[in-house]
């Protein structure tokens, strides 16, 4: 995350919006030195967000520690055999 003053990032505003929506670069705005306010891309935001609703959520929490386990205990199957029974 890059830091730049809320006088930079007014002078700047259109360049930081592309380096944002092209290269999911994130800005911390700062105002006397205090962090004030985050500037990100909208698709790293909506990724957030879901990520947030997903881990507020005890039932999905509950699944991802049994997956994890069962990873953990080798009871994975790998990717190419699921491809090869969708593909016959």
């Amino acid at each position: 995350m890059k830091n730049i003053k809320a006088t930079d990032a007014k002078k700047h505003l259109l360049e930081i919006l592309r380096d944002a929506d092209e290269s999911f670069e994130r800005y911390c705005i700062t105002r006397n030195g205090e962090p004030k306010a985050v500037l990100m891309s909208v698709y790293d935001y909506e990724g957030w967000i879901e990520t947030l609703e997903i881990l507020s959520s005890k039932a999905a929490v509950q699944e991802i520690k049994k997956a994890r386990k069962e990873l953990d205990a080798g009871k994975s199957i790998p990717f190419e055999k699921i491809l090869e029974k969708l593909c016959v």
